[in-house]
């Protein structure tokens, strides 16, 4: 789908921007500029306590209101923990490691005091939430990647028993067809189906890889395979996937597995679900927009997120991919190259929020279908998602295009 984008967007104004021919790789330099500037960024937003300054807005006008998401936070030290080999302030980086993990598993307890399951818990004091106490199935997934990648930096951050315990969690989340509950809240018979996460299995079946990387019991390995079944079969969709780069990375770490051998039947199945997510994430590019600054966006209002997102579903897709889906793969490279510009060309390089990634490229015209004061509000936001996710990308861009 070939989006042009013909109404006034963005009241903005931009310097320093980097232009490429397109499927001309970028500078690697200025690659792992950024990478240092938005690791840095998380690393000044880490507290003594080990938990981060969640979200600010650059626009000392419009404060944003003191909320946590225990969730984000498991997805921002699992970032970290891949950077850390590749990282040239490990010194720095272990130290936030090892705080923010120790943070995090404060909010690891027992599910209805079942010993044998545990469970990332969103506790209403901390979150500053309306909410209801509840446990994430999506938090408990990347709590266990996290745990899984930094215990091998501390290895008495978490004990292999506390780690199998998060794995049980995710398995009694899981419906006996593959599929999964979202959410556990006690106050509401504990399972719960009433809102639905795109990404939270995604989330999961990666928790359940990284955990059989660890500690090789098959069980984990066999629940995340179920999933995967349930999640790709055609009956189980409308249409083509959402575009969802959860179950990208995850497939990417499965097929990642040596001792991973599918027979015919079940690689042809998985390698169809991938291509039609990539097809699905595609279908959101955006090329040919008059007023450029949208170019390599893959959201029409411009939020940064959802581009970073996107990026890390498609590049991860690389890593599998067979090599005969060459117009695919031509396309897939096409859109990482102008995505990771319009990411290079949005990140804030200098000051005190150098690293940070806002929520949007720039405040919306009245005329844009987007349009709300909200948004306009809040697109000068920088979350400590909105750095992680961009990251991401950004590190993946550099194992692909910048390794001799």
């Amino acid at each position: 789908m070939l989006l042009m984008i013909y109404y006034p967007t963005f009241q903005i104004a931009m310097t320093d921007i980097l232009y490429c021919k397109q499927n001309e790789i970028i500078d690697c330099q200025k690659i792992n500029q950024s990478i240092s500037l938005s690791l840095q960024y998380l690393i000044k937003s880490c507290k003594k306590n080990g938990q981060f300054t969640y979200r600010i807005n650059v626009n000392p006008n419009h404060q944003p209101k003191l909320k946590y998401n225990m969730l984000r936070h498991a997805g921002v030290l699992y970032a970290l923990s891949q950077h850390y080999q590749s990282d040239h302030f490990n010194k720095k980086l272990s130290s936030i490691i090892r705080r923010s993990a120790i943070f995090l598993n404060q909010f690891i307890k027992k599910v209805d005091g079942n010993s044998d399951i545990l469970a990332l818990w969103s506790d209403p004091i901390v979150t500053k939430s309306k909410k209801p106490l509840q446990a994430k199935l999506g938090g408990s997934g990347l709590s266990l990647v996290a745990l899984c990648q930094s215990k091998q930096i501390f290895p008495d951050l978490c004990t292999n028993e506390r780690l199998k315990k998060l794995g049980n969690f995710i398995i009694f989340m899981q419906k006996s067809d593959g599929s999964f509950y979202s959410k556990y809240i006690p106050s509401d018979k504990g399972k719960s189906d009433k809102w639905q996460s795109l990404y939270y299995p995604g989330e999961a079946i990666l928790g359940l890889l990284a955990l059989y990387q660890h500690d090789g019991n098959r069980k984990w390995l066999q629940a995340a395979i179920d999933s995967f079944l349930f999640y790709s079969n055609p009956e189980n969709k409308v249409s083509n996937p959402e575009p969802n780069h959860w179950m990208i990375i995850s497939l990417a770490r499965l097929f990642s597995l040596p001792d991973f051998n599918p027979d015919e039947l079940l690689n042809h199945r998985l390698m169809n679900y991938a291509i039609d997510i990539c097809k699905s994430i595609l279908e959101l590019h955006i090329q040919h927009d008059l007023n450029q600054k949208l170019n390599g966006s893959f959201s029409i209002d411009g939020r940064l997120t959802p581009t970073s997102t996107m990026l890390e579903g498609l590049i991860s897709s690389l890593f599998f991919l067979p090599s005969r889906e060459t117009d695919l793969h031509k396309k897939i490279k096409s859109a990482v190259h102008s995505g990771i510009l319009l990411i290079l060309n949005n990140q804030i390089k200098v000051g005190k929020y150098s690293g940070g990634i806002q929520r949007g490229i720039g405040q919306l015209h009245q005329s844009h279908p987007k349009y709300s004061q909200k948004f306009n509000r809040r697109v000068s936001e920088i979350r400590i998602d909105y750095v992680q996710h961009a990251l991401n990308a950004l590190f993946l861009y550099s194992n692909v295009f910048c390794q001799k």
